[in-house]
């Protein structure tokens, strides 16, 4: 979310303008300041479980909210929206990076002789090889 859409979200929520599944699920966070799955199912009777987490990963994911070692979620200061939702962002990547470590369908590109440019990371899918730089541009390797 951009830091525009972070504010007008915040502003919804306080204001009770909206009430979508986010919005509920992030004013009971904020409320509680410290709440755990179950905590906010109990809170939330009528929202369906996958609706619930759903709009958990999605707000973690935005950096609104985060998941402490505990297991109980914490709304985000808001001066570090921008850094939690980075982290998440991290996060997720080397999850995603080690499951295709280990299931063969990510290769790294010093396994094979290829002709990389400056800067960008090369990943085996299959029998292709993509790339990406910092900005997220994409290329086709081979």
């Amino acid at each position: 979310m951009t830091k525009k859409s972070i504010e007008s979200f915040i502003q919804q929520v306080n204001s009770g303008a909206l009430d979508t599944n986010r919005h509920l699920v992030y004013r009971e966070v904020k409320m509680r300041q410290k709440a755990n799955l179950d905590m906010l199912r109990k809170a939330l009777p009528r929202m369906p479980h996958q609706s619930l987490t759903s709009a958990l990963s999605t707000l973690n994911d935005s950096g609104l909210i985060f998941q402490n070692d505990s297991g109980y979620y914490q709304p985000t200061a808001p001066n570090k929206y921008e850094y939690v939702s980075k982290m998440r962002e991290q996060v997720r990547y080397e999850k995603w990076k080690k499951h295709g470590e280990e299931n063969g369908w990510f290769k790294r590109q010093f396994e094979e002789d290829l002709d990389v440019p400056e800067g960008v990371v090369a990943i085996g899918l299959h029998d292709k090889w993509v790339g990406f730089d910092e900005s997220g541009q994409l290329y086709l390797i081979r």
